[in-house]
């Protein structure tokens, strides 16, 4: 099949957006990347009205909160897919700073994930995007059976919890991942990747040839680069060969001083697991040919 080419004009777009079951498709900008934005501000404990759909890429009706995937901008649930040149952003978050003034419903303890952009889908293909939210902004699904696989190119993610996750095989290539300052009360740090890799699947998350760094206010070694994702494990009950078991690597990139070092690089899994490569709960983690660097991500978001 063809695939339909869809030009968006400058402006800012504050809706949410789903697109499934669609034909192949290109969804792009022209210029700066800047002046196309897509945005919307719900998060996960957002109050909804029972018996309203949050959207149709995520038909829930029965609770009375978005929950994380109903708090999507963006969603494309589709095969064959090219985004271009544009912004999705979620800006739920954006007037909590230091860990205060929360919207209802939302803490440093839960509630506050927003997701920008949602991918369940194979042969999704992004290039020139920027990606902004905090907790959650950028989430690679399964796509039912298929493990679903998405490239990331040139193009700039931005968060401060978790804010790249999924179970998806997800490559992203010479981009700018940008660990963010202000939201969290001060000493809490974040996480990069989040990975909830099938255990049969032998890759999930790979980062080549980008640059991993914190803005201005993050402590030295306060971010891990990530941390498993045990989707749907209780603390304590994570069962080898069972349980998702998150795989990232990361290679050929830049890593910034808001990272640790060694294990340290990787935090504890969403189930309690500690970070080690051996024995019967390892994790599938790695980082390797990178190079650390004192650079800091700009204060305001390129």
């Amino acid at each position: 099949r063809r695939s339909s080419d869809l030009l968006i004009k400058p402006g800012q777009y504050r809706e949410i957006v789903c697109a499934k079951d669609k034909a192949p498709f290109t969804l792009f900008a022209l210029g700066n990347p800047k002046d196309v934005v897509v945005i919307e501000s719900r998060y996960n404990a957002m109050f909804k009205q029972p018996g309203l759909m949050a959207s149709p890429c995520h038909p829930v009706t029965q609770d009375s909160s978005y929950g994380t995937f109903g708090s999507t901008t963006m969603a494309v649930h589709a095969n064959d897919v090219q985004l271009v040149g544009f912004t999705v952003a979620n800006d739920a978050l954006e007037t909590v700073k230091d860990g205060k003034d929360y919207p209802s419903g939302a803490g440093e303890s839960g509630g506050a994930q927003g997701v920008a952009l949602s991918l369940k889908g194979d042969r999704i293909h992004l290039k020139n995007m920027r990606l902004i939210g905090h907790q959650d902004t950028l989430f690679t699904d399964r796509a039912g059976p298929v493990q679903g696989r998405v490239l990331v190119q040139n193009s700039m993610i931005a968060g401060d919890v978790d804010f790249i996750f999924g179970g998806a095989r997800l490559v992203i290539d010479q981009s700018l991942i940008i660990s963010r300052a202000g939201r969290r009360t001060p000493g809490n740090g974040g996480h990069v990747l989040a990975p909830s890799t099938a255990p049969q699947e032998a890759l999930g998350f790979l980062v080549i040839r980008s640059q991993l760094l914190g803005q201005p206010g993050l402590a030295k070694g306060a971010v891990s680069v990530g941390r498993a994702w045990d989707f749907g494990v209780k603390r304590g009950e994570w069962v080898p060969g069972v349980s998702p078991n998150g795989e990232a690597t990361v290679t050929q990139s830049e890593l910034g001083p808001h990272f640790g070092d060694g294990l340290a690089l990787w935090g504890r899994s969403t189930s309690g697991r500690a970070p080690s490569y051996e024995g019967s709960q390892a994790i599938r983690m790695r980082e390797i040919g990178n190079r650390r660097v004192e650079a800091l991500a700009p204060q305001q978001l390129p």
